[in-house]
């Protein structure tokens, strides 16, 4: 009688479908790469406020935290800026991030 033996580990048949965790080169960068992005949003939220201009302000961070949450959900892993499971954390971060876009006119009405 023949001897089952399971699949070798390069076997083709065991990658279908498995997912495959980012290496650690691609998530050192993917994290820079956020990193110096909400960097840029803070400072362009900073001198939005600074001149005078809130509802630039607010635009730059709603559409700031809608970008984490698409990012976030194109991303496999755990990013820095994860906190709960992936879907949690894109629906969370895409409302406040559209909240705050649609709330930014009255924030414009207040400054006035």
């Amino acid at each position: 009688m023949s001897e089952t033996r399971p699949f070798p580990p390069n076997s083709s048949r065991m990658q279908r479908g498995s997912k495959r965790a980012p290496s650690v080169r691609s998530a050192r960068v993917f994290g820079i790469v956020t990193a110096l992005g909400c960097a840029l949003v803070i400072f362009l939220v900073l001198i939005f406020a600074l001149t005078g201009s809130p509802y630039r302000a607010s635009i730059a961070m709603g559409c700031g935290i809608a970008t984490l949450g698409a990012a976030r959900g194109i991303w496999p892993g755990q990013p820095w800026f994860a906190s709960r499971s992936k879907w949690s954390d894109v629906m969370v971060y895409l409302g406040v991030g559209l909240a705050i876009i649609l709330l930014a006119p009255l924030v414009a009405l207040g400054a006035v």
